[in-house]
Order: C-alpha cells, then structure tokens, then sequence
C-alpha cells in the first residue's frame, strides 16, 4: 500500500477462501480499480463487462420479495399461457429474524440498566443476525437465478424504492415485519448471480401487483382483514397474496415485453374469461396493446362460487 510518493507498506493477507474467492475472479477476467481497508478487513470492487442476455424467450419467473416469504416465484409459460412452477424461498428468514428481535430486545434492557456483558453479547448477536439476513439472501438468489438457467427463463422483480414503512400507514408489529425485508440485500445478489451466469433479470413497475386479481382482472383492494398472508376477490377467487403478486410480476414482465415489441396482436392469455388486464397498467400505458390472464388451478387456495 503506497501512502505517499516514496513510501509503502505491506500488509498481510490471510489465505483464506474470501482470498481464494478473489483470486478465481481475478482468473477469471475481472478488475479491480478501488480497495478498500477496514479495521480487519480488505476490500475489493470487482468489475466485468458482460453481453446483455436475450429477454424475449419462452418463460419468465416472476418474484415477489415479502415478510413472511423471503421470495415467492411464478415460473409462467407465455407459449402456453400456464403456470408451470409455484415455490417459496427463504421461508426460515422471517422466523429467524423475529427471533432475533426478541433476544435483542431482552439484551438492549440489560444494557439500559448498565450490563457491560450485555452491550458486548448484543453487538455480537446484531453481527450474527447481519451474516445470516446476507448468507440467506445469497443463498436465495442462487437458488432462484439457477431455476431460471434451468428453463431459459427471464427474472422478473418488482421495482421498489423507499421499502421501509412509515408510520400511519401500518401497524407497528406489521411495519417491524416490512423494515427487517433484505430487499436491496436480495436485489444485488440478484443482480450478481443473473450478470455471471448471463440470465436476463427486469425491474417491473409494482403498480397494482398485490392488488390485481387473475382470475377476474379486477383490481380489489387487496388482503383479507383476518388474514394477511391471503387475498381475496369479489370474483370468489381466494389465494395466497405471495403467489398471486409473483404471477403478477411475470405477467406483466410480459406485458412490459409485449409493448416494447409494439406487437398490438399478442395475446399474453393467463385467463379461462380473457378478461382485459389493464389494472396493472397505469393510465398512460392503456390502450398500447390486447392482452389477457389465464387463470391456472395451480394458483388457487379456494374457491367461492
């Protein structure tokens, strides 16, 4: 390390796997411009140009970040117009991380009253629910970027700026649920995962995603009052909320898709009724093309008819 024109300083590195890890990457063609020294540790920005992968294949897996559900994904196939995959990931994250918040907050009354012991075991146990939120979030995305590969598919996330909830808006247990979401945490590793292993992954809009309705193309005001995690439709339709906004998500990466195409004739059908889709389209974006929902069984919780 150069510190001035004539002098330098040699620090040492630990042969670990982080430096094993850097190594392969550097192999492997990246750069680096830009390190970084911390208190015990090196780090590095590694950088790489990679060629933009195709969008426009068969399958989109669409993903819904949540609270009690790390990340719901819809795999739909738009050839013909079908659910093929519905699964959950990181359904542990929100368990452990309450349980974190409760012996944190048995710690942090410790520490209010003076306990040395306390504020060290807190620090130590923030650290540990910080390296366990980012393994988990890495391990999610590599989860969902390798499905993705698997079906040639393209990944479909909602575009979300400000997650953290505000005060009014919710209730104070449900808005500690929304803040402790790795949202940005999954997005970069997202981000990362699809750029190495060339899967196209797209921003949507998330205008009206948790409020739409497959079945029906209604646009209701979303959750069940008794029941957060379900969504129910004036059409009798009754569904998980998860799985319904990440089929959501997906159709409307197919939407997105469709527009750009300037194809006006494609029919993107995800419903038995082929009703119009425009709830999820905002005002300005109706009217660019024809499009319906097919409603899949596999979607469905119950049913009121």
């Amino acid at each position: 390390v150069t510190y001035s024109p004539r002098k330098a300083l040699g620090l040492p590195v630990a042969n670990d796997r982080a430096h094993q890890r850097f190594c392969s990457f550097v192999n492997d063609g990246w750069k680096f411009e830009n390190v970084q020294i911390g208190r015990s540790r090196i780090g590095v920005v590694l950088e790489k140009e990679f060629e933009q992968p195709r969008s426009d294949g068969r399958f989109v897996l669409g993903v819904d970040v949540g609270s009690s559900t790390l990340a719901a994904a819809t795999l739909a196939d738009a050839a013909t117009s079908q659910v093929v995959k519905q699964l959950y990931f990181g359904r542990d994250v929100a368990v452990r991380q309450a349980s974190y918040v409760k012996r944190r907050s048995h710690l942090q009354a410790l520490v209010d009253k003076g306990s040395y012991f306390a504020k060290r075991s807190l620090e130590r146990l923030k650290r540990k629910q910080s390296n366990f939120v980012k393994t988990r979030s890495g391990q999610v995305a590599k989860e969902i970027v390798n499905l993705a590969r698997r079906y040639n598919a393209a990944i479909a996330i909602e575009k979300l700026r400000n997650v953290r909830a505000t005060k009014g808006k919710i209730s104070k247990n449900g808005r500690k649920k929304i803040n402790r979401i790795p949202y940005a945490r999954l997005r970069e590793f997202l981000n990362s995962n699809a750029e190495m292993l060339y899967v196209p992954l797209k921003e949507v809009d998330a205008y009206h995603t948790s409020k739409w309705c497959p079945h029906c193309g209604a646009v209701n005001n979303g959750h069940l009052s008794t029941n957060y995690a379900l969504y129910s439709c004036r059409c009798g339709m009754i569904v998980n909320s998860d799985r319904k906004a990440s089929l959501a998500i997906a159709v409307k990466s197919l939407l997105e898709r469709t527009s750009q195409m300037h194809h006006h004739s494609d029919f993107v059908q995800f419903s038995s009724r082929r009703v119009p889709v425009n709830g999820l389209l905002r005002q300005n974006e109706v009217g660019l093309f024809s499009v319906a929902v097919q409603h899949v069984n596999q979607l469905t919780e119950s049913h009121r008819f």
